[in-house]
């Protein structure tokens, strides 16, 4: 009489014996079975781990590391078409590789097994040199699978750590701007910042300059992402308010003859193409109030022309486009001026205001810009800042830009 001895866990002997091979669990009903296809598996460098049924086999996946199932498709209670559905629904971690053992041989079998989770299939009785074969192929799919698993576990920490970056990147780049309301001598700002992505190339400011002048900027860099968000940084830790006085201001700053922002452009020209190595440039928007005399000098350098709006309600664009700051050398810039009396207000706005697309192409676009704010409620800065965003989101179709949107409001307050 023969006496068949079944291995039913991995215990100390055999990772001793085997502490590398990879463990293959096999379910059948069938003790001389069970004992055959282990010996087989053994004698090839693998670890069985034996079941004699689906709920046993079950457990062995959950309480190892086995990559591969051989099981039989005949089992009572729970038959290998049924196991097979259960081990793809289990959340291992891996992937365990299925070979049925059948005796059925229709199309229609084989693609129910398929269908239910099995990766290959052998016909009984089980023919050893044809189960090695099997088993070989199989183990390149599993050590295969297993490198891939590794490369995306080691992508997902690597994509974790650059978007907690990119977080961190996002949450400085905010804390440079200025906020949204303030109130400088008798001039009220309001101001919106949606960038596209977590970090933006678009960054603004505004500031007193000392006596009765005040200066502000808008810049918006070429490109998206980390690299524009980086220059918008350097530019911003850049213009301070005593930067912007030193190159506005030649001589007295109470001399208008002496101001001239356009000389502040090109400082900013000239330091940006000796610090850059790539084709990187932006667009800027810089002006400077003189309150006492009501008069406003501004430099456009590429930068979307503002819209003033007079205390009885008529608008003129500013400005007429300039070249980009940083894009060529040799570039010349203009310094204008306008009146800029109580009561008006300057809207200011990057290119993702007017370019953001319909769902079917159309941009926004300078006309519906201005009539949105020819509209708004002179005395409800926030109202008009607000309720442009939310028309631009129903333009869009969509919470998301496809560029960063900045937008500030100026407002001169009456006598």
């Amino acid at each position: 009489m023969t006496t068949i001895v079944e291995r039913n866990s991995f215990g100390e002997a055999d990772r001793a014996a085997a502490p590398a091979a990879m463990r293959i669990v096999v379910a059948d009903d069938d003790a001389s079975q069970r004992h055959y296809q282990s010996a087989l598996l053994r004698r090839m460098g693998y670890e069985p781990l034996v079941a004699e049924n689906g709920g046993r086999a079950l457990e062995l996946l959950q309480g190892s590391d086995a990559a591969m199932m051989i099981c039989d498709v005949d089992m009572p209670e729970m038959d290998g078409m049924t196991l097979a559905r259960r081990v793809r629904a289990l959340a291992l971690g891996r992937y365990v590789y299925v070979l049925m053992i059948t005796g059925h041989h229709s199309r229609e079998d084989r693609l129910a097994g398929m269908e239910a989770g099995a990766d290959d299939f052998m016909s009984k009785p089980v023919d050893a040199s044809i189960l090695a074969l099997r088993v070989k192929a199989a183990e390149r799919i599993i050590r295969y699978e297993a490198e891939l698993q590794a490369s995306r576990r080691g992508l997902q920490i690597a994509y974790e750590t650059i978007r907690a970056d990119i977080e961190a990147a996002a949450k400085a780049q905010r804390q440079l701007m200025p906020r949204e309301r303030a109130h400088i001598s008798s001039c009220r700002f309001s101001s919106r910042f949606l960038p596209s992505s977590e970090v933006s190339g678009d960054v603004f400011g505004y500031f007193p300059l000392g006596g009765d002048a005040l200066g502000f900027y808008a810049a918006d860099v070429c490109g998206h992402g980390v690299r524009a968000a980086l220059s918008a940084v350097a530019l911003a830790h850049l213009v301070t308010p005593e930067y912007f006085a030193n190159n506005v201001f030649a001589n007295d700053p109470q001399d208008p003859v002496s101001i001239c922002t356009a000389r502040l452009v090109a400082a900013l020209d000239q330091r940006f193409l000796e610090a850059s190595d790539d084709d990187s440039y932006f667009t800027f928007f810089g002006g400077i109030l003189l309150e006492a005399s009501d008069r406003m000098h501004f430099c456009q350098a590429g930068y979307p022309s503002p819209l003033l709006i007079r205390a009885d309600g008529r608008t003129e664009w500013l400005g007429e486009g300039g070249m980009p700051v940083g894009m060529l050398p040799g570039a010349s810039f203009d310094c204008q001026e306008v009146t800029f009396r109580p009561r008006d207000r300057l809207f200011v706005y990057s290119d993702g205001v007017v370019e953001a697309e319909s769902p079917s192409g159309e941009p926004f676009g300078l006309d519906r810009l201005a009539a949105f704010v020819a509209k708004a409620p002179v005395s409800r800065s926030d109202a008009l800042l607000d309720g442009l965003a939310a028309r631009l989101r129903q333009w869009t179709a969509s919470d998301l830009f496809e560029d960063d949107v900045s937008m500030i409001l100026m407002e001169r307050e009456g006598y």
